[in-house]
């Protein structure tokens, strides 16, 4: 599941806000504001997201807030698809990305409080087939360092193997060939393995798989009937009768549509806890509450205060500077801001095609979720933000609401590749067809099909698309084979034996760009 990172667009959001704040009055404390101030803000608000979805050019979305009891505000806007336009309205189902991962927090803390679990569990204690590279990590990472991750290793490194068709037991078996990036405990680093492996951990000591567990610990207590996790929900009643929005990237003619068939919904819908739920905003709104309430819904407790408080607890600091401060909880974001009074808690989440965003202000008692079916952009993000802000500024908030200033990143444009490319049959690709092996990806195939070259990852399995960056080097672009899938995208480098036979292939981008290349070595 390709993701962007979850810090950037919002540190850009708070540099914006901060530059806002030496032209409005310094926020200060202040109680709870009455009603008819409140909906005055929610009637600013509708417009203001009324005018960034229309200027962003994103297919459809859907947004609603809450306070501690009851909807405020739902709306949709826009369509369910660009191939079969319907209209989204308040009950259309998305999928809400990392924002799933807080579900996964909560699962864990709901057995804590019943005894099943403790914060230091380590992941040896119930998967003894787990491992890392580094055998103290192995020993000594707990439950709770999952959560806020702190392993060492590479940003968004790994879950492509998902992708390829591995089950989660597998991929857990697999992290031991991971490379690290820091040592244990040393910093953050967003990588959605952790919540892979807390999903086995929840799956070994209940018994039964996560789409259970979810829905028996959260979904049934909480009323979100139109929630689920996995992708068999396309053929369930609720999608059926609520609606479902399809993905879209953008490309050089605007939005697009991502083909939605079983491999692509495999990677982005698997029963995992880093990614994997669907649901809406009426049912956000619920999950929202939860939090607000400190731990209870409808006056029934689902968490108790103490575990309510740990998982909120800023744990992992991601980012920080001048007056403001970005810390990574289990499964939240912590925001601190000097144009709020109060912390924001939140979290986004985006794959290939979607974006979401939610967040709360418990001293506040409101919470907002927007849901959009678009990628590659900072719709959700702005929208969500900028909302914060004209609660916690509900005097002066119209500057807040400038949407100019941040207009590259509500309508984006499409990457362009440094790579031109060429047709590959005017190369003599003999030497690159064969069988390749890295420890971690396992085996990779190329092989040519009707001129082009092809690469083959996984048991599903993943295909690539081999094309030359010039006449001249050993370089390669790959791409994906189904069109409009923008993951994953990089570049190989080929090292020669002297039968002129590849022999190693480095691959660089195959899921952050920023680590080293993965090494494959031929093998036939």
């Amino acid at each position: 599941m390709k993701e962007k990172n979850i810090i950037n667009y919002q540190i850009r959001l708070c540099l914006f806000f901060l530059i806002v704040c030496s032209i409005v009055c310094p926020v200060s404390s202040a109680p709870l504001m009455n009603t008819s101030t409140q909906d005055s803000i929610i009637v600013d608000f509708d417009q203001f997201a009324t005018d960034v979805f229309n200027q962003s050019d994103i297919p459809g979305m859907a947004i609603a807030i809450t306070d501690r009891s009851h909807i405020l505000y739902a709306k949709g806007f826009g369509m369910t698809s660009l191939e079969n336009p319907q209209p989204v309205t308040p009950d259309t189902i998305f999928l809400i990305n990392s924002m799933s991962k807080a579900f996964t927090s909560a699962i864990v803390g709901i057995l804590i409080d019943r005894g099943v679990f403790s914060w230091n569990d380590t992941v040896v204690s119930i998967l003894p087939d787990f491992a890392l590279s580094d055998p103290k990590t192995t020993r000594e990472i707990t439950i709770s360092d999952l959560l806020v991750h702190n392993s060492g290793l590479f940003e968004y490194d790994g879950d492509l193997l998902f992708r390829m068709g591995l089950k989660s037991n597998d991929i857990v078996h697999q992290m031991r060939y991971l490379e690290t990036e820091k040592p244990f405990r040393s910093g953050y680093g967003y990588n959605n393995l952790h919540y892979f492996v807390a999903s086995e951990m929840i799956n070994k000591k209940t018994g039964y798989p996560l789409s259970y567990t979810l829905k028996d610990l959260l979904l049934t207590p909480l009323g979100m009937q139109n929630t689920s996790i996995g992708f068999d929900f396309l053929s369930s009643p609720e999608t059926t009768r609520c609606g479902f929005a399809d993905h879209h990237i953008i490309s050089e003619n605007g939005y697009v549509p991502v083909p939605m068939d079983k491999d692509y919904l495999y990677g982005e819908y698997g029963e995992v806890g880093a990614g994997g739920i669907s649901s809406n905003v009426i049912d956000m709104t619920k999950w929202l509450r939860l939090w607000l309430n400190e731990g209870k819904i409808s006056g029934n407790r689902v968490l108790q205060n103490e575990t309510i408080r740990e998982i909120l607890r800023p744990a992992n600091t991601i980012a920080s500077g001048p007056g403001f401060n970005f810390t990574y909880a289990k499964g939240w974001v912590v925001k601190c801001d000097p144009m709020l009074p109060y912390p924001v808690i939140w979290h986004n989440g985006a794959t290939a095609g979607m974006s979401s965003y939610n967040g709360f202000i418990p001293e506040e008692g409101i919470g907002i979720v927007v849901l959009t079916n678009a990628g590659e952009n900072g719709v959700a993000d702005f929208i969500g933000d900028t909302f914060m802000f004209m609660i916690s500024n509900p005097t002066d908030y119209y500057e807040f609401t400038n949407i100019s200033a941040l207009g590259s990143d509500i309508r984006p444009t499409a990457p362009v590749s440094p790579y031109s490319g060429v047709k590959p049959g005017t190369y003599d690709y003999s030497g690159l067809q064969g069988s390749y092996l890295n420890n971690y990806y396992g085996e990779m195939n190329i092989r040519n099909e009707s001129g082009d070259f092809i690469v083959e990852l996984g048991p599903r399995p993943l295909r690539l698309n081999l094309t030359p960056v010039n006449k001249t080097s050993s370089l390669f672009r790959f791409e994906p084979l189904i069109q409009n899938v923008s993951t994953p995208d990089g570049l190989f480098s080929f090292t020669y034996n002297s039968d002129n036979k590849v022999e190693t292939i480095s691959a660089q981008g195959l899921t952050n760009p920023d680590r080293p290349p993965v090494i494959f070595s031929r093998v036939s």
